[in-house]
């Protein structure tokens, strides 16, 4: 559904702020990695997720299995939106927030405008479903 002619685009584009979008996103992100170790203990597997937030970012990481130290993401508020790095600090991405036209806050990659949901598959699919005792770069 497209806004309305009168639509205060400026207001709605103010609270896509990246604190806003930041404190939302970790509870997915904490939510995330709680429903794939739910997954991965419901089916027999010996290690799971854990998300850990200190202020302005949140980490994912392996933990069990023997696997030490694991592959992690980590989600970082920056000024103009959200970066994502692996364990080593390396950049995976960087996002920054938009309007769609729609008039939703969205988090802007390498022109691809991105729901939530899209942003979080994005930076966790690889430490999710990639084999955690293989070390391959993501």
């Amino acid at each position: 559904m497209t806004p309305s002619p009168d639509f205060d685009w400026v207001t709605v584009r103010s609270m896509c702020s990246p604190t806003e979008v930041f404190q939302r996103l970790k509870l997915d992100v904490k939510a995330d990695a709680e429903a794939r170790t739910r997954y991965l203990l419901d089916h027999n597997g010996t290690y799971g997720f854990t998300a850990i937030s200190n202020g302005r970012s949140i980490s994912v990481f392996i933990q069990g299995g023997g696997v030490t130290p694991g592959p992690s993401v980590v989600f970082t508020q920056t000024e103009d939106g959200i970066s994502v790095h692996d364990e080593a600090d390396n950049l995976i991405f960087d996002a920054t927030l938009t309007l769609s036209d729609k008039g939703e806050c969205r988090l802007k990659v390498d022109g691809l405008e991105l729901e939530s949901w899209q942003f979080r598959k994005l930076a966790l699919e690889d430490l999710f479903f990639s084999n955690p005792w293989v070390k391959e770069k993501r």
